[in-house]
Order: C-alpha cells, then structure tokens, then sequence
C-alpha cells in the first residue's frame, strides 16, 4: 500500500513538472475574437489570430460550417484524411470564454476545425466546445509540447471512408510499423490531455469511432511525457483510448470510459487499448464495455507477434474498474476474443495488478502469446468476485511463459509453460 501511495506521488509530481511550463510560456500578443455564428467571418479571423501566435481568447459561438483549405500531409491523404479547417503552425494558447452554460466558446461543424502542424513549438488549447465537428475536433501531427484541458466534444460526425476522432496526435497516418513508423520526432516534450469531455456519439457499423488517439510520437533525444487523465470519453464504438508506439511515458489515469452498444467497422474493440512501444502506467481508470456482439475489451495490451523489435514490456495496470456489460444472453465463442483484461503478444514483464472486473465476458484475464513471445507477466489481487465468465476468470494460453499469478481468486485455465500460482497466504 505504501508503494502504491509512493507511485501516486511521483505521478502527480511528473504531471506538475509536465504542466507548468505551460503557465509561462504565452509571452506573446493577447488577441481576442468574438465569434459571429457567420462561417465566411469566424474562420479567417480564427485564423489570422492563430497565425499570430500568443494568446488567442475566442468568445462567444462560432460557425466553422464551410469546406476545408488546408490540405494535410502526403501520408494522412493516403488513407483518406480530408482537409482541415484552421491550421496551428506556432506557439500558441487557444482559449474560449462565454459561448456556452458552462463558459466555453462554442465552435459549430467544420472539418478538423483545428490541425497542428507546429514542429518545436508549445501548443495549448483549452475550453473550447466542438458541437458536430466532421472526422476530428483537433489533430496533432508536429508539436514542442502540447495541451488539450476542459474541451467538450459533443457528437463527432464520421467521414466516409475514415469515420472520426475525437482529439488525435499523429505521424503516421496509417497505423504504424517498423518500416513504416512515420515522423515521430516531429511530437516531443510533455503532452498533457486532460479533464476533457469526448462524446462520441454518431457512429454507425460502417464506420469506425475513437475517444483518443496516440500514433507514433517521440525519438530518441525527443521523447514524450504524455498525460492522459481526467477524461470522460462516451459512445465510441472501436477504441476509447487508443496508443500506438510511443517513445517515452505514458500515463493513463483516473479516465471515465463508456462504449457505445454497437460495433464499428474494425474488429478490435477495446476501452483502453496501448500496443507496441512505450512506458505505460493505466491506473484508476473506470472502463465500462457495453458491446452486444460477443466481443471486445476493457484494457488491452499487445504487441503484434510480427513486430518483435516493438514489444510492450514493464507495463502496468492498477487499480482499475472495469465492467463487461454485454447482455447475459450474449454468445462467447472462441471467434469471438473477449476478456477484461487482455494481454496480447510480444509482452514481457507487464504487471495486472489490483483491478475490479465485473460483469460478463469470455474470461476476466487473458494472456495470450498469439505466436509471439508473451513471457514474465505478473496478475496479482485482481478481484473477479463478481464476474461471470462464459470460460474461466484467468486465462493463460498456448505458448505462454513464467507468468506468475498470486493470489489470485476465480478459476484459472493454465495452458502455458512455468505456470506459477501463489495463494494469497503465501504471499
């Protein structure tokens, strides 16, 4: 217990040190806009304010409800990303006052109203309130250090052929490989996304839905520090958070996470999902997954038996609460992966400690090496008491090695190799 108060610590500690250079580093103009409702006004003043840098301070409501003009990288086309409507391409603090009951500006439709393409420098953006925004309210793809704190997003309208985001940082476009890991270096320093409310709703089975998105940030001499924490992300239909490869920390912590009922068009459903590289802390977190198809996670965590050089190592989830809320009558098979906890390919050293997970699913806790080297993983004090698993409430498969399981309540499927379970008396 007392190393638990000890780690809470040293993350509050890491999210100040994170946080306070933001405080200070607006020296520049104070610029004020006040929005008109009229499109052909709000988007150029908004953006020549930007292009200003210093501190914008929007207030009141604004239309972005007009084509987008600011085409984005070769990468991001090719898989189908459309324009945006605002480009942020320096230092700059975007704040909003007085447009809503809760004293945000109001930003009204427009496509990617807010694209960051700012190499080296800080960005913040911060009580403002996206109502229907088309694919994505804010994508990140260059940035020195960047916040997104207090936003609301209300109904994020899918695009054709790409579906939508809530708030994303991004290099890659595609998902990233190691051939193909796009520009991480161009996301460095800390990254702090938090206290917001992300309301997905909107998505269909044709299209795919996404709280947050992190893809391929950070290098060598540029990690990140990434703050995720204090989130209310609803009715997403893929991913409410998803990582993907991050050179540095990532903490995810104390987040409300709710699914939609429906399923989007990818397979691979999860709350909290982080793959590949990175240093990951998922602690405290409220996950609550509430699809009706036989499918899905609460927090998963993998690498792809095929990226090796990418595995997910030391990670380790806490404290969390999570509840698989399909209906009693929903149909488990083994087409159909489902767990609340999933552990998943090359990972090695990863702790799943301390968590609540209630409900219904296939299993509570799965690890499984999918033809990839899943070794060294520790389940500790998880509680199960109120689960129902269609299989088992732990799980470890074919081809897994040296997990230890200590005190561990509930059923165990015991597949793999050097296997150790520890009863809570020994421990």
């Amino acid at each position: 217990m007392k190393c638990r108060r000890v780690s809470r610590l040293l993350s509050a500690l890491c999210w100040l040190a994170a946080i306070i250079p933001w405080e200070i580093h607006a020296a520049g103009p104070v610029t004020e806009v006040v929005g008109t409702g009229n499109s052909s006004i709000d988007i150029p003043a908004v953006q020549t304010a930007v292009d200003q840098g210093g501190e914008v301070r929007l207030k009141g409501a604004f239309s972005f409800d007009a084509p987008p003009t600011h085409a984005l990288p070769p990468a991001f086309i090719a898989v189908a990303y459309p324009k945006a409507t605002v480009l942020v391409s320096k230092s700059v603090t975007i704040s909003g006052s007085g447009g809503d009951d809760e004293g945000r500006a109001v930003i009204s439709a427009g496509t990617i109203p807010f694209y960051v393409l700012a190499p080296g420098a800080s960005v913040r953006i911060e009580r403002l309130r996206f109502v229907h925004p088309v694919a994505e309210a804010v994508l990140v793809s260059a940035a020195g250090g960047l916040t997104i704190a207090s936003c609301r997003i209300e109904h994020v309208d899918p695009l054709s052929g790409f579906g939508s985001v809530g708030f994303e940082l991004n290099t890659s476009g595609d998902i990233p490989t190691p051939a193909n890991p796009g520009q991480p270096q161009n996301v460095s320093g800390p990254l702090l996304i938090a206290n917001n409310e992300i309301d997905m709703t909107g998505g269909t089975a044709t299209d795919n839905t996404v709280g947050i998105a992190v893809w391929s940030v950070g290098a060598a001499g540029g990690e990140v520090q990434a703050f995720i924490t204090g989130n209310t992300i609803t009715n997403f239909n893929e991913k409410g958070i998803n990582i993907r490869r991050v050179l540095g920390r990532v903490s995810i912590e104390r987040n409300l996470v709710v699914s939609d009922t429906v399923q989007g068009a990818a397979a691979g459903e999860s709350g909290i999902f982080v793959a590949n590289l990175g240093s990951y802390l998922i602690a405290d977190n409220v996950v609550r997954a509430r699809w009706t198809f036989g499918q899905g996670y609460g927090i998963d965590v993998r690498t792809q038996a095929r990226y090796p050089q990418w595995a997910i190592t030391e990670a380790t989830v806490v404290g969390n609460d999570i509840c698989m809320d399909a209906p009693a009558s929903t149909d488990f098979g083994a087409s159909s992966p489902s767990a609340g906890i999933d552990v998943f390919g090359n990972a090695q050293g990863n702790t799943i400690q301390g968590n609540r997970v209630h409900g219904h699913a296939r299993t509570a806790l799965l690890v499984t090496a999918q033809g990839g080297t899943a070794s060294d993983n520790t389940f500790a004090l998880n509680d199960v008491d109120e689960f129902d698993a269609s299989v088992t409430d732990l799980t470890v498969d074919t081809g897994v090695m040296n997990t230890r399981i200590i005190g561990q309540g509930g059923s165990i499927e015991d597949l793999g190799m050097n296997t150790s379970v520890i009863p809570l008396t020994e421990f």
